[in-house]
């Protein structure tokens, strides 16, 4: 489920066991369409990296 968005950088953050922050990438999608809690499923494409982070 949605846990935060971040409007400026086109992000919502997922609760999936550890938080993933997820990156938008369809023009018509915007953060504001996101609340949290809402449950949510995207595909990871080909190519796709994960970085670990202290931020959260």
């Amino acid at each position: 489920s949605v846990i935060a968005t971040n409007e400026g950088a086109k992000t919502i953050v997922v609760d999936a066991g550890v938080p993933i922050e997820c990156s938008l990438t369809d023009e018509r999608q915007k953060t504001g369409q996101f609340a949290v809690g809402d449950f949510v499923s995207f595909d990871v494409l080909d190519g796709s990296t994960f970085v670990e982070s202290a931020n959260r």
